[in-house]
């Protein structure tokens, strides 16, 4: 069963804050960003996926078409919690479509210790 951290909300279409989104498919979070537009930067996603299945996306040819049914979304306006949440978040989760800390160890990035401290860890740890 897939546990988001409490703050995280599913996105609505009136949604251009800034913060941390998930991309879900099937129930995996499939991708976790961060955007001072969380619902333009969504759109870009779901664009490039369009065009990647339709055969005719050459830009960003190398870039993976993420294809995901649902996003949540965590608000927050501090850009420099943003990068740390959106690391720990990845290291925690481990998305298969995240490059960035693929591989990363909970002691290494201790990304558990900065979800505790601004109260996002999981509850199934």
């Amino acid at each position: 069963m897939l546990v988001l951290p409490e703050e995280a909300i599913d996105i609505t279409f009136d949604c251009f804050r800034q913060g941390i989104y998930f991309l879900i498919e099937k129930g995996e979070v499939v991708y976790i960003g961060r955007s001072k537009n969380v619902m333009h930067r969504v759109m870009q996603h779901r664009h490039h996926y369009n065009q990647k299945m339709q055969g005719s996306s050459a830009e960003e040819a190398s870039r993976p078409a993420i294809k995901f049914s649902r996003v949540a979304f965590i608000h927050e306006p501090s850009q420099n919690r943003r990068i740390a949440l959106e690391a720990a978040l990845i290291v925690t989760y481990q998305p298969k479509y995240n490059q960035k800390f693929l591989g990363a160890s909970l002691e290494k990035f201790d990304a558990r210790a900065l979800l505790e401290r601004i109260g996002l860890a999981r509850q199934d740890e």
